[in-house]
């Protein structure tokens, strides 16, 4: 008998008390897929107040929004992480949902987007260069 009476649990916690384990990960992780009609990314994500799962369409404009390192209209800065996030709430509870996207998230998931033909690399620059010259909203 192990002189650890918890040792049988230990492996699951994994340092986040009552509240780890699988189930944790899972619920604070969103899944990701193209958008069956092409425009962007689909996030699933479940609710922190509520568990209810959403889905929330990032479209190719708002991830050049974020590579330029602007904010989108409809959506908020992060500064504690310096992202972007769309101001979108449960479609159960209401409460806001967090999915934050840095400029480099942005960028690897536009590259994508380009190498599946679903935007294409000459209209992601004049959009840059379109954002870049109206100067508003630019984050370092």
């Amino acid at each position: 008998m192990s002189s650890d009476d918890f040792a049988d649990i230990r492996g699951v916690l994994s340092g986040f008390g009552c509240l780890g384990g699988m189930g944790a990960d899972a619920h604070h992780t969103a899944q990701q897929n193209r958008a069956e009609d092409g425009t962007g990314i689909t996030y699933t994500v479940p609710c922190d107040n509520c568990g209810i799962p959403n889905a929330i369409t990032v479209s190719w404009d708002e991830f050049i929004y974020g590579l330029a390192r602007q904010v989108p209209p409809g959506w908020k800065y992060e500064p504690r992480f310096g992202a972007i996030h769309p101001n979108v709430g449960c479609r159960s509870c209401r409460g806001l949902l967090m999915i934050t996207l840095t400029p480099d998230e942005c960028q690897r998931h536009l590259k994508a987007g380009e190498a599946e033909g679903k935007v294409s690399g000459p209209y992601i620059a004049n959009a840059m260069a379109t954002l870049k010259a109206r100067g508003q909203g630019v984050r370092g």
